[in-house]
């Protein structure tokens, strides 16, 4: 089971405009929490136990707010002083991660999957990374990703104009 988690929380927000001007972007209020509490929430009820929050703009908002715990699960902090991109994140982030297994999340996106069985279908494919996927119709805002037959990414495709695809 995925103990692990990541969650990349570090971007500036560019594109909410005035949302987001004086805080992280997952600190955006949603009915009267951060969208990151709502995140956490969900993760943590499925198991997690252990997040490494991967920050960077404005970052003493998201610490002074969560702290060194949520729920029942350790916050760890891995901080950017210069952005470093979502590769880059991700690596300096592995510095506090132990189990072979992670999660690794956007810190501004909600997307609900069942963790167990997603690492069941991880286990299964003996699979070095997987990616979740969701159908959604006019995927046009997102990326479109091609499977093959044994639902193995084929290809990931700019953002079309389709009546309906897999984003991940």
């Amino acid at each position: 089971m995925i103990k692990e988690a990541i969650i990349l929380a570090g971007g500036f927000g560019t594109r909410l405009k005035g949302l987001a001007k004086a805080i992280p972007k997952p600190m955006v209020d949603i009915n009267g929490e951060p969208f990151l509490k709502h995140l956490l929430d969900y993760i943590t009820k499925q198991g997690i136990n252990k997040i490494v929050l991967s920050v960077g703009y404005r970052y003493e908002v998201i610490r002074n707010y969560f702290g060194k715990s949520f729920s029942d699960a350790e916050l760890i902090y891995s901080i950017e002083d210069e952005p470093l991109g979502t590769g880059g994140a991700v690596k300096k982030s592995m510095n506090f991660i132990v189990n072979k297994d992670i999660l690794v999340c956007n810190g501004d996106t909600f997307f609900k999957i069942d963790l167990h069985e997603f690492n069941k279908f991880h286990i299964n494919k003996k699979s070095k990374l997987s990616v979740a996927l969701k159908i959604i119709k006019q995927p046009d805002r997102y990326g479109v990703v091609e499977i093959n037959k044994e639902q193995c990414i084929k290809s990931f495709l700019g953002k079309k104009q389709k009546k309906e695809s897999l984003v991940n």
